[in-house]
């Protein structure tokens, strides 16, 4: 699961709520670095990702220790095309292996 924040005000327009996403990033580590500096926070286990939704219990503070890069050996970049840069594509062609 990726660690993101929400919030849901309706501050620009009293009439209208907003609602309003982040995935939370960390620091790459290995082989992702020669993709991008940053990386999602992926919480695996269990007790991390209900640790993570229990706001009410849980300070920003107290869970400083989630925000580390998935282990190397869990992940597998693999080029892809040009086309999965594109917000606006969906489905199975963003995760399709590039031909270059």
């Amino acid at each position: 699961a990726f660690a993101a924040l929400w919030e849901s005000n309706a501050r620009i327009d009293p009439a209208k709520t907003t609602v309003s996403a982040s995935i939370v990033t960390t620091a790459a580590q290995g082989s992702m670095q020669t993709i991008h500096d940053r990386t999602p926070v992926i919480l695996t286990k269990s007790t991390d990702i209900q640790r993570w939704l229990d706001c009410q219990h849980h300070s920003p503070q107290d869970l400083q220790d989630l925000m580390q890069p998935l282990a190397e050996d869990l992940l597998e970049p693999r080029p892809v095309s040009s086309y999965v840069g594109n917000v606006r594509n969906q489905g199975e062609a963003c995760i399709t292996p590039s031909a270059d």
